[in-house]
């Protein structure tokens, strides 16, 4: 009865915990709308906002040191999680693999369609079409900076597709997975440019069983392979954006080359911020 008692009067005199403290933000309510910001202010009184931004602060380096770290290092497979979007595509070519070492790119497409994809680049069309959006300056940003790039496409197959319709447990990640491992090459740093929730380390729901990066574990090393999610500041749908652009980190791009040195504390009381900090290694957050 104490118990009860003491929990009670927790309820009523805590307002922390109070439900009317969190307001939820439902998917149909506008990032534009007062109600919005509302939810957002109230969720970060359960946590500080200067203990957050400097957590951030401290934890965060230029893109340029990111790459030029890479680059001096042993890792040997990044998993670099995109939206398929021209502005994404243009921010990644223009700040990230415009300064990255590495031998081979792997891409969300099958070999058939990554050789026409790179036959197209070297006919010298100005735009490519992959995915719903331009490729183009992606692969010459990385060809530009690793001239003897290899091209690996290691998307499903259709013999793949048709093969697992018999078997419910094999997905289409573990196809991707299997190709990727048939065409690892150790000693090389490999870079899938890949949907990001291919890239994070859990699966998003359990209709997917995402994502590949977790079969890639048998053939690398945890030292030697980063998941690492693309952001940007215009993205309208991107919480980890409006959060950025309340703590006054938005001006330029950084990068959050380790999640698990932030304190889980800082972001815990949002589903939306875990699932960008528990899902992967690395968030390179982009600017103009």
């Amino acid at each position: 009865m104490k118990t009860l008692l003491s929990l009670a009067l927790l309820l009523t005199f805590s307002p922390t915990i109070a439900q009317s403290e969190v307001p939820l933000i439902g998917p149909g309510v506008s990032q534009d709308t007062p109600a919005f910001q509302l939810a957002f202010d109230s969720r970060f009184k359960n946590a500080t906002k200067a203990d957050f931004k400097k957590m951030l602060t401290d934890q965060q380096i230029s893109v340029e040191a990111w790459t030029s770290g890479i680059n001096a290092s042993g890792v040997e497979f990044i998993c670099l999680g995109e939206r398929h979007d021209n502005t994404f595509r243009k921010r990644i070519s223009e700040q990230i693999l415009s300064g990255l070492d590495f031998d081979t790119l792997m891409i969300e497409a099958n070999q058939p369609e990554t050789e026409k994809l790179a036959e197209e680049v070297a006919q010298g069309k100005e735009t490519i079409n992959h995915l719903g959006a331009d490729f183009a300056n992606i692969l010459r940003a990385a060809k530009k900076r690793n001239p003897n790039l290899k091209l690996a496409g290691i998307e499903e197959t259709k013999e793949q597709e048709h093969a697992r319709r018999d078997a419910p447990q094999y997905q289409r990640d573990s196809s991707i997975a299997e190709n990727l491992m048939n065409g690892y090459a150790p000693g090389n740093r490999q870079v899938a440019i890949y949907g990001a929730l291919h890239c994070g380390n859990n699966s998003v729901s359990m209709s997917f069983q995402r994502p590949f990066y977790q079969h890639i574990s048998k053939i690398v090393d945890a030292d030697k392979r980063i998941n690492a999610l693309v952001v940007i500041d215009s993205d309208w749908n991107n919480k980890f954006s409006v959060y950025m652009t309340m703590l006054e980190l938005s001006d330029k791009s950084f990068v959050i080359p380790d999640t698990a040195a932030v304190d889980p504390a800082l972001y815990n009381f949002n589903w939306d911020l875990r699932q960008y900090f528990d899902n992967y290694k690395t968030i390179i957050f982009l600017t103009k």
